[in-house]
């Protein structure tokens, strides 16, 4: 995408050219690899998820609250081997924590897809 859509889109969304970037990249590697493939598509299967029922579930919202308002971008993850605490800034998220999420949004995701079926 040229950077004058980009600029566009940041100015439209709030987003940052930064996030655009990985966007771009998780489709595009999504498009370029022949293993994995399925891991790229599940990422902005993800992100659309989130973004699509943001209305609904408040989601987004919850995260935010999570990570910036009850925990001032500081979260603590207990790491199972060794027992101890370890500290994080939101910018700087742990696989375990993400991996978490992932798993919780992949359950409303079937749960919203269910929901489609039924209707």
């Amino acid at each position: 995408m040229e950077k004058t859509n980009n600029e566009e889109i940041c100015k439209r969304l709030g987003l940052t050219e930064k996030s655009i970037e990985v966007l771009e990249d998780l489709k595009a590697k999504g498009d370029k690899v022949t293993t994995n493939k399925r891991a790229f598509a599940k990422r902005i299967e993800t992100i659309n998820c989130l973004l699509e029922n943001e209305e609904k579930y408040g989601i987004l919202g919850y995260i935010s609250l999570f990570l910036w308002d009850e925990y001032k971008g500081v979260f603590e993850v207990l790491e199972i081997n060794s027992g101890k605490t370890l500290c994080f800034t939101a910018s700087k998220l742990h696989n375990t924590f993400m991996f978490d999420i992932e798993k919780s949004l992949n359950k409303l995701k079937e749960h919203t897809n269910n929901e489609k079926i039924k209707k």
